[in-house]
């Protein structure tokens, strides 16, 4: 996509009419002042371009996530120069494995924008830590590399002659399929260089003339001046057998076909690439049916009557967005579960008032001894628990915490003692009451002074019942 996204808009509503999970439009020329269309049904996230004080406008890119995936969809990178943004797709897994999914515009090699830096380094960085992490790696975009067909892994088959090596199966964790391309350009004057070693650094492998849907390798970019594969998708090699298929989407409503018909600058000088990849939804059993230690931490609601209507009419907004558009595809019962959970306290959450519950880690309100003092002291505590201080450091700190507890209990309890006696001496029954009430720790009173106060507030009562029995 080239140009103002205003003026398209016809052009978007036609690409998102396929109903694409995600939707990632590069060469937007969007800026903090142009603000990205949005588009209803998806969630957007941009990168604006950066500014420039001479040449042409470049850059910008949005990624628009369905409503059913918008939830799991979170940014995890954006590249420095804004040539690339990272989404991470919790619970959207090929393979068993989450995925990680990175938009880029490249500005061409000559362009002012990478001021002499190589873009492809700062990407390579990001890959190598979402493989650490277990991700499937899906890295596409505008990457303005020429790169014909030239191998974009090691090849070890001029190797087996002397020593001993896997296969290109073994090596990848996957067969790789020959690679054509209808561009036969040299690399130079382009990243192809960069793009192809990026590949091989990283065991990530071009979709585009590999797969069902684009066995051919077709052009993604024309002009007056010529045609060219600049457009990519990039897949981890283990999870190449999970592209269904990739094809070039050559639509004269919103694309120049042809360097041979006339130039229109209101289209796109790119045809849209379009990947249809095998993954599923997923979320832990624990996580979907809820175990007991996560269920006293999710938020609790009141139930006000009044607000009944206007829960549900939330309630089913949500299960409109999240939930509906799931039930025509295969997902598993966790997954609804978990979703519907979600849309659950989401409704609550903007309809209800939430109950607030005291912090169990709270001693003070059950403990009326546990006073600044003691306050202070654990705080001091908790900081060197939680400081890379040594073992013998920590010991220490909960040593003189617990010595300042004991001492400011035992003076509470000398003075509370002390109140309790003098109590049970002037107003026997008041004693009394206050003493049932306590916990033994919490009104500490010699058992004679109990007797005492017993027989003070008891005793005659008793002595009249017994006399009138004796008679």
């Amino acid at each position: 996509m080239r140009g103002g996204m205003h003026k398209k808009l016809d052009v978007l509503q036609s690409l998102f009419s396929s109903k694409a999970g995600v939707c990632c439009l590069v060469e937007t020329w969007q800026t903090d002042h142009c603000t990205a269309v949005e588009v209803p049904g998806y969630s957007r996230h941009s990168v604006c371009r950066p500014v420039m004080q001479r040449g042409p406008i470049r850059g910008g890119i949005c990624v628009y996530v369905a409503a059913h995936l918008s939830q799991h969809a979170k940014v995890w990178r954006v590249a420095a120069d804004s040539s690339y943004i990272w989404l991470r797709l919790s619970h959207v897994k090929v393979s068993g494995s989450e995925v990680y999914l990175c938009v880029c515009y490249i500005a061409p090699s000559s362009s002012t924008v990478n001021a002499g830096n190589c873009p492809y380094d700062s990407l390579q960085n990001d890959i190598v830590d979402a493989q650490d992490a277990g991700g499937c790696i899906i890295v596409c975009g505008d990457m303005n590399a020429r790169t014909a067909e030239q191998a974009d892994y090691i090849s070890l088959a001029d190797l087996q002659g002397f020593v001993d090596v896997p296969d290109e199966g073994a090596y990848l964790g996957a067969e790789v399929p020959q690679r054509c391309n209808y561009d036969k350009a040299p690399t130079a004057g382009t990243w192809g260089h960069e793009l192809l070693e990026l590949c091989r650094a990283t065991e990530l492998l071009i979709v585009n003339g590999r797969t069902p849907g684009d066995a051919a390798g077709e052009y993604t970019y024309t002009s007056p001046q010529g045609q060219s594969v600049v457009d990519y998708f990039l897949v981890s090699a283990q999870h190449l057998s999970s592209v269904k298929d990739m094809t070039v989407m050559r639509d004269a409503q919103y694309c120049n076909l042809s360097r041979d018909m006339p130039h229109d600058s209101e289209k796109s000088d790119h045809f849209p690439l379009h990947l249809d990849l095998s993954c599923s939804i997923s979320t832990p059993s624990a996580e979907a049916r809820g175990t007991p230690s996560q269920s006293s931490t999710r938020p609790q609601f009141k139930y006000v009557e009044s607000q009944a209507d206007a829960y549900q009419q939330c309630l089913t907004a949500e299960l409109l967005m999240h939930l509906v558009p799931l039930l025509t595809e295969a997902i598993d019962i966790d997954s609804v579960i978990a979703i519907l959970s979600t849309c659950m306290v989401e409704a609550a959450r903007q309809t209800l008032p939430e109950k607030r519950k005291r912090s169990e880690n709270n001693t003070f309100p059950r403990n009326p001894w546990f006073d600044a003092e003691c306050k202070s002291a654990k705080k001091v505590k908790n900081r060197v628990l939680q400081s890379a201080a040594s073992e013998h450091e920590k010991k220490l700190a909960v040593q003189q915490f617990r010595s300042v507890i004991a001492k400011v209990k035992a003076k509470w309890l000398e003075r509370r003692s002390a109140e309790l006696c003098e109590m049970a001496r002037k107003d026997p029954q008041a004693f009394w009451r206050v003493f049932k009430t306590q916990q033994h720790d919490v009104c500490p009173v010699e058992l004679a002074a109990q007797f005492e106060a017993f027989r003070a507030s008891w005793g005659p009562s008793l002595l009249r019942v017994l006399s009138r029995q004796n008679y």
